[in-house]
């Protein structure tokens, strides 16, 4: 037992050892391949990214410097991520996005209800009275759709092109409802529901 014993702390020693000497590794690795990006980035007017990809690579973001930070679908973003964009050398932070659609979404509902996470930054300053810019117009639903969003958007106005559009062959109505009782389903951990009735229903439409 007692040479078992030590040849086994003499392996896990030498594990120890390998681990350490892979974290520097892994660490230069990063930081070299970090250096190749920055080189890349640094010749481009714009850089794009995910929010968790400017969390991942916020040391590249410091060194670029961007004046000029600009978020999609903000009123979906979590108040933190965005702040992972922001450097001291952020000059304007353009927020872009729709307060009165989606939330941001959280892991742990408790977060949502007890601390407002599910508030996005672009819904908090609005409601603070941010002066901001809002479109009146819209270009891609039928006139019959965008009617529906008056009680949301009541100043809504459809643009001219949406007139023209050819009506949709084979039913009565451009735009009709459906009553069905086939559940949703998901697969895995991903969120995204999707019911396989009503797309099994859209293909025989199509068809």
């Amino acid at each position: 037992n007692y040479w078992v014993s030590r040849s086994r702390q003499r392996v896990q020693d030498r594990v120890q050892d390998y681990a350490g000497s892979y974290q520097k590794l892994a660490k230069a690795l990063r930081e070299s391949n970090q250096l190749q990006q920055l080189v890349v980035l640094s010749n481009s007017r714009i850089v794009g990214m995910t929010t968790t990809g400017a969390a991942k690579n916020h040391r590249i973001l410091r060194e670029l410097r961007p004046k000029i930070v600009i978020v999609e679908e903000a009123a979906e973003v979590l108040e933190s991520h965005i702040i992972t964009t922001l450097t001291q050398h952020t000059d304007q932070l353009i927020l872009i996005g729709d307060h009165q659609q989606l939330r941001p979404a959280t892991n742990v509902y408790e977060l949502s209800k007890k601390y407002n996470f599910d508030v996005s930054l672009f819904e908090r300053l609005i409601q603070k009275g941010i002066e901001y810019k809002q479109l009146k117009t819209q270009r891609r639903m039928r006139p019959e759709i965008a009617r529906m969003m008056e009680p949301i958007y009541a100043d809504l106005q459809n643009h001219e092109s949406v007139f023209k559009y050819d009506n949709i062959k084979g039913v009565a109505s451009n735009m009709f409802f459906l009553t069905h009782d086939r559940l949703e389903s998901s697969e895995g951990e991903n969120r995204s529901k999707f019911n396989r009735h009503e797309a099994q229903f859209m293909c025989g439409l199509y068809r």
